[in-house]
């Protein structure tokens, strides 16, 4: 069954141009615009369970860029995702094949996308692992606007 990516929407204040436009809200696209985002179009559906395809076509838009989020916070997407570390995949098996994005400066956490396309952060302080959601919109939100993650799923 292929992934139908969820987060985009007709947007007439974006820079992007049709048909391809994340569902980001003024501020958050605004961020991503400063960081040198280039709005692309939509990624071809890509087949369930295949993180490192849907890493690969999130980085192919968003690779390379560096959000400040907040005031103490930088996030720096990776230009090529790579394979969570295997410390990591042995804490959590569930985790097998998941692809590290970006890396979240500051509190030591890696942003990551697993089979089902759930974005997850995990940190090297606590080891604490956080469901952030199912849409990039969301777990961009979050790290962005410097939000309170969620409870730990793992840890």
């Amino acid at each position: 069954m292929p992934w139908h990516h969820g987060d985009w929407i007709e947007d007439q204040d974006s820079i992007a141009s049709p048909p391809a436009r994340w569902a980001f809200d003024p501020y958050l696209r605004e961020a991503f615009e400063q960081a040198g985002w280039k709005p692309r179009p939509p990624p071809a559906p890509t087949a369930e369970g295949d993180a490192a395809a849907y890493a690969q076509a999130l980085l192919e838009e968003f690779g390379g860029l560096k959000l400040l989020a907040g005031t103490t916070e930088e996030i720096d997407f990776l230009s090529a995702p790579i394979p969570l570390w295997q410390s990591e995949v042995q804490r959590w098996p569930g985790l097998e094949g998941a692809m590290v994005l970006a890396s979240v400066k500051n509190t030591y956490a890696a942003l990551f996308v697993d089979g089902q396309g759930s974005f997850y952060v995990t940190d090297d302080i606590c080891h604490g692992l956080y469901l952030l959601g199912d849409g990039f919109v969301t777990a961009a939100n979050i790290l962005v606007r410097n939000l309170p993650w969620p409870n730990a799923v793992g840890g």
